[in-house]
């Protein structure tokens, strides 16, 4: 009765993971770079005073190309809550994992 109880209490866990992890619908994998808008370089030198920054963002699409793409300034904020929640995503997949190792050793 105990592993029958066990296994009824790891598939409600899954469930509540599951419920989480279609909270996270909307992510982006990748990271962001910060450049200097004169020279292009991210470690620049050219322009101390009062350096303009642009923004990329830089992924791997599905033939694991690496892939930068231009991210306007009005859209940072947003992007970095992307980010976020593919880490958070991740995270719980990891443990979606585990959970269903778990389940499948004690059937």
């Amino acid at each position: 009765m105990t592993t029958e109880t066990n296994l009824n209490a790891l598939i409600v866990r899954r469930t509540k993971l599951l419920e989480k992890l279609s909270s996270y619908g909307e992510h982006i994998r990748g990271s962001i770079n910060e450049i200097c808008a004169a020279c292009k370089l991210c470690n620049c030198t050219c322009v101390p005073s009062n350096p303009k920054k642009q923004y990329r963002l830089t992924y791997k699409d599905q033939t694991q190309r690496t892939r930068t793409i231009y991210i306007p300034k009005e859209r940072i904020k947003e992007t970095k809550s992307l980010l976020l929640n593919h880490q958070k995503f991740k995270s719980i997949l990891k443990k979606l994992a585990a959970l269903n190792f778990t389940i499948y050793k004690c059937k």
